[in-house]
């Protein structure tokens, strides 16, 4: 299980409150998404979307799902991942959405996400 991970390295009253996403988001803090890529295996950050939304391990390495009250929106996630970490570095004027007069990179996916099935998030591809 998932929190089971947790447990081996920290104690399990912490291990099982980790991540507290959907708190924090009520609570007006600013949650920023990102990887550990390359210490982990992969940069994608659809991996990381899906657990947000899940609060699963998307490999299912570990089963279970951690704290899944703390679990957000796919809409959330996507602020997260976004505009939330242009947030985090100042920038949010300059880039992190699209709009008029940002700095912007974008791709086609493969799927809209909006549709996509949530166990096919980490397979969405650029």
């Amino acid at each position: 299980m998932i929190a089971e991970a947790m447990k081996l390295v920290l104690p399990a009253e912490r291990a099982s409150k980790m991540h507290p996403n959907k708190t924090l988001l009520a609570s007006g803090a600013l949650v920023a998404g990102g990887s550990d890529w390359p210490v982990s295996v992969s940069p994608n950050a659809w991996e990381g979307i899906y657990g947000l939304i899940t609060r699963k391990d998307h490999t299912g390495a570990f089963s279970g799902i951690l704290w899944e009250e703390e679990a957000v929106t796919l809409a959330d996630a996507l602020r997260i991942y976004t505009i939330n970490c242009a947030k985090a570095m100042g920038l949010e004027e300059l880039t992190g959405s699209l709009e008029i007069g940002k700095s912007a990179d974008f791709v086609m996916l493969s799927a809209d996400p909006f549709e996509a099935e949530l166990d096919q998030l980490p397979l969405i591809t650029a």
